[in-house]
C-alpha cells in the first residue's frame, strides 16, 4: 500500500488546501445530487449515543464502518455541513500554546474532537484498524497536536484510543456514501459519483480495493447486523460529543463551585431530551428504575461507583467496557475506585 505520510514538520495549513479542494469536490456532487433526485422529507437523525457503549467526548463506538450511520446514506435535500476545516481550527496561530486541563478522573475537560478528527481523515482509509497505521504517521499526527497544544506525553495512548476511533467514524461515513452510490446509480452516472468521492489521501489503487471492500457481501452483512445491535441501544444521551466531563465543568460555572458533580446528577442530566422532543422509550424507563433504586436503597448508597444510586439501580459497569455511567470515556473503574 501507498502509504502517504506527512513530514514530522508539517502544520496544519500544510494540508488545508487539499482539504479545502476535497470539501468542494464532495459539495458539488451534492448539490448536483440534489438537483438530480427529489426526494421525501427525512426524518431529523439522532446524533445520540448510548451509555452502553465506549463514548466519544460520548459519542458512540459502534458508528463504525460496518454499523455506519445507522443506515444507508440518507439521501438530503441539503447541503450538509462537512467535516471541520483545517483552517477554522486556528491551530497555525502564533499565539501561545493552549494547555489542555485534565480533571481527577484523568479526562480532558476540553474538546480536541474537531483536531483529531482533521488530522486522522487525512490518513487513507484503507486502514481498517487504527493498529495498522504506521508508526510514522502517527508520530506526525502527535507532534502537530503538541506544537500547538500543551499535554502531557502520558495522555498520548489516551488520544490515540480516540483516534482509533475517528479514524473508524470516517470510514463509515464513507462506506455510507459508496454504497449509496453503489446501490442507487448506475454506469457513468455511479462512476462520476465514486470518483468525487475518492479522497486526495488516496491513490487510485487504494479507492478501488476500498470500494471493493466496501461492495463485497461480508462487509454488507456485518454492517447489516452492526446496524441491528444498534438499534438495541436503550438509553441514548442528550449532550453530543460534550461529554460528561465538559458538561461537569459547565455546571460548576453555573452553580459557582468547584466541587465534583455526583455521577448520577450527570448521567440524568445527560439523558434529558431537549424541550418539546418526546424522551426515549428505554430512557423513561431507566429514570423510573433510579426512583425505585432511590426508594429502596437512599439511605444506603455510597459514593463509590459499585455503591453509589447508578450502580444499584443499573447494577456495576461492566470491567471490559472501559468507560463508566456518568463519567464516560477514559475513566475506568480501576482509575476511580483507586
Amino acid at each position: 500500500m501507498n502509504v502517504q505520510l506527512r513530514d514530522p514538520n508539517d502544520t496544519l495549513a500544510d494540508l488545508q488546501e487539499e482539504e479545502e479542494e476535497e470539501n468542494l469536490r464532495t459539495r458539488k456532487a451534492v448539490e448536483e445530487d440534489n438537483s438530480n433526485h427529489v426526494e421525501p422529507d427525512v426524518e431529523e437523525e439522532n446524533d445520540n449515543g448510548n451509555d452502553d457503549e465506549p463514548e466519544l467526548e460520548n459519542g458512540n463506538n459502534y458508528d463504525n464502518e460496518e454499523g455506519g450511520e445507522g443506515k444507508e446514506a440518507k439521501k438530503r435535500k441539503y447541503v450538509p455541513r462537512g467535516p471541520t476545516h483545517m483552517h477554522a481550527l486556528q491551530l497555525d496561530s502564533v499565539d501561545p500554546k493552549r494547555k489542555i486541563p485534565f480533571n481527577t478522573n484523568e479526562q480532558p475537560t476540553v474538546q480536541l474532537a474537531s483536531v483529531l478528527g482533521v488530522l486522522v481523515r487525512k490518513l487513507p482509509l484503507n486502514f481498517r484498524d487504527w493498529r495498522l497505521v504506521p508508526h510514522q504517521a502517527k508520530e506526525n499526527i502527535w507532534k502537530i497536536v503538541t506544537n500547538r497544544f500543551i499535554v502531557p506525553e502520558y495522555y498520548k495512548d489516551y488520544y490515540f484510543s480516540k483516534m482509533e476511533t475517528y479514524l473508524r467514524e470516517a470510514r463509515s461515513r464513507k462506506a455510507g456514501l459508496v454504497l449509496d452510490a453503489l446501490d442507487r446509480l448506475q454506469g457513468e452516472e455511479r462512476e462520476k459519483r465514486l470518483d468525487k468521492l475518492m479522497p486526495k489521501t488516496m491513490t487510485v489503487r487504494e479507492w478501488e480495493d476500498f470500494v471493493k471492500h466496501v461492495n463485497s457481501a461480508e462487509f454488507r452483512v456485518k454492517r447489516l447486523k452492526m446496524q441491528d445491535v444498534r438499534s438495541k441501544h436503550t438509553t441514548p444521551h442528550t449532550i453530543s460529543r460534550k461529554g460528561y466531563a465538559r458538561l461537569e465543568v459547565d455546571l460548576q460555572k453555573e452553580q459557582n463551585t468547584t466541587k465534583e458533580i455526583d455521577r448520577d446528577d450527570l448521567w440524568k442530566i445527560g439523558h434529558k431530551q431537549r424541550k418539546g422532543k418526546k424522551p426515549h422509550p428505554g430512557v423513561v424507563e431507566a429514570f423510573e428504575k433510579l426512583e425505585k433504586a432511590q426508594a429502596e436503597h437512599g439511605a444506603d448508597c455510597g459514593s463509590s461507583v459499585t455503591d453509589d444510586i447508578l450502580a444499584k439501580a443499573f447494577g456495576e459497569d461492566k470491567k471490559t467496557k472501559g468507560i463508566l455511567k456518568g463519567i464516560g470515556f477514559g475513566a475506568t473503574r480501576k482509575k476511580v475506585v483507586a
